[in-house]
C-alpha cells in the first residue's frame, strides 16, 4: 500500500512539474510578447511628441518672424535707406518710430535695422 501512495505521489508530483513548466513558458512567452509591444508603444509616442515639436516649430518659424534673417536682399532699400541717414544725422532724434497695418513687415524692417 505504501508503494501505491509513493507512486501516486510519484505521479502527482512530475504531473505538477510539467504543469508548473507550461505555465512558466507561456509566462515567458507573455513577458516577452508584452515587452517587445509597450518597446513599439513607447517608440512611437517618442515619434510622435518629436513629430509635435517638429511641427510646432515649422508653424512658429512660418508665422514669426526671423530676427537672424532679416528683409530679403533688396527689399525695403528706400526705407532702410532714409532710416539710416536720420540715425547718422547727429543733431536729429535718435528714435524712429516704425507704424503699420498686421503683418507688413514692421518686425522683419526693425530686425533690419538693428543687425
Amino acid at each position: 500500500m505504501t508503494e501505491l501512495l509513493a507512486s501516486v505521489k510519484h505521479v502527482f508530483v512530475d504531473s505538477q512539474k510539467e504543469g508548473a513548466i507550461e505555465l512558466q513558458a507561456k509566462l515567458n512567452t507573455f513577458k516577452n510578447t508584452f515587452d517587445t509591444d509597450l518597446n513599439i508603444e513607447m517608440h512611437i509616442a517618442q515619434a510622435k511628441v518629436a513629430d509635435e515639436k517638429k511641427l510646432g516649430d515649422l508653424l512658429h518659424s512660418a508665422t514669426k518672424p526671423s530676427l537672424h534673417n532679416p528683409c530679403m536682399a533688396g527689399t525695403w532699400n528706400d526705407i532702410l535707406d532714409r532710416i539710416e541717414s536720420k540715425l547718422k544725422r547727429v543733431n536729429s532724434s535718435n528714435v524712429v518710430w516704425i507704424r503699420g497695418l498686421p503683418d507688413v513687415g514692421k518686425s522683419v524692417l526693425a530686425a533690419s535695422i538693428a543687425i
